[in-house]
């Protein structure tokens, strides 16, 4: 009977620990940079502007289009606003908490996107609406558990980066769909003009 109970205590344990090595604990990058820009590359963006941290499954930074704020296999990791917080205007100073989970993973390269012109991320963009992206090979996603800080400083502020890879000189791209109805529409007006001059 003795043996019997140790061997359900060992099982019963072995359970437990198991289960508490697969919960996932909170990631954190914190990240401070100074200076995002306008799409000329000399504008500060202003405070309160929209701003937010993506996922980079395949490294690379898929357009955005009007059917949402992320496109491709690129996934929100995080969702922050310009501002001051002790650095220049343009600058922003901020903690990401988040889980490795919906295809988030630790060595994931991670970027940042910028809106100049919109303090609310409500609905899908607009086509045309100007956009920032930025991200290095250095920024990887940590392990899980972990803390890692990230920081960039651009020239116009005393650093090394330049300022046009800060600047928010990409626009929001009209969907597929989108630009097929644009082309029907187009085309109708075409031929109802000629109609009407025949």
């Amino acid at each position: 009977m003795k043996f019997n109970f140790f061997k359900y205590l060992l099982l019963a344990s072995t359970s437990i620990f198991t289960g508490v090595g697969s919960l996932q604990a909170a990631v954190v990058i914190n990240l401070t940079g100074a200076q995002v820009f306008e799409s000329n590359g000399v504008t500060p963006v202003a405070d309160s502007r929209l701003m937010y941290a993506i996922a980079l499954p395949s490294s690379t930074f898929e357009l955005i289009t009007t059917s949402g704020w992320t496109s491709g296999d690129n996934i929100q990791i995080g969702l922050l606003w310009l501002t001051d917080n002790n650095v220049e205007i343009g600058g922003f100073s901020a903690a990401l908490n988040f889980s490795l989970t919906g295809g988030v993973q630790a060595g994931q390269r991670f970027g940042m996107v910028w809106f100049p012109t919109i303090s609310t991320q409500t609905g899908t963009p607009a086509g045309g609406l100007s956009y920032g992206f930025y991200s290095a090979p250095t920024w990887l996603i940590p392990a899980d558990g972990n803390t890692e800080n990230f920081a960039f400083e651009t020239v116009s502020v005393g650093g090394t980066i330049p300022n046009s890879l800060w600047a928010a000189n990409q626009s929001v791209v009209p969907e597929p769909t989108t630009w097929a109805l644009l082309a029907g529409t187009l085309t109708t007006v075409m031929i109802f003009r000629r109609r009407r001059q025949a």
